[in-house]
């Protein structure tokens, strides 16, 4: 079928793409970015921080108007557990 060292020229090709691009990625655009209110933030992470807040914020008015915790929220979400936890943890301090 393939010959072994065409298999392990694959995965080599395959691991210095991604280091590449991983490199591409840092060097372009981690960095701490002050916003107009004087919030800092990484802009690699901070859409998904973001969404994480929104997405428990949702799921906490869902369950205020009686829907069940497991069926509360959007359906399909990119990430299940980080919004759940923090909908949680605001259900049970209060705030």
């Amino acid at each position: 079928m393939y010959s072994r060292s065409s298999i392990y020229l694959t995965i080599i090709i395959a691991f210095l793409a991604s280091v590449l691009l991983s490199y591409h990625y840092i060097s372009k655009y981690d960095g701490l970015k002050v916003s107009t209110n004087d919030n800092r933030e990484y802009a690699m992470i901070k859409i998904a921080v973001t969404n994480h807040w929104v997405e428990a914020d949702r799921i906490l008015k869902d369950i205020k108007s009686g829907k069940s915790y497991f069926a509360s929220g959007k359906e399909h979400y990119d990430e299940f557990l980080p919004p759940r936890l923090l909908a949680l943890y605001y259900y049970i301090t209060g705030q």
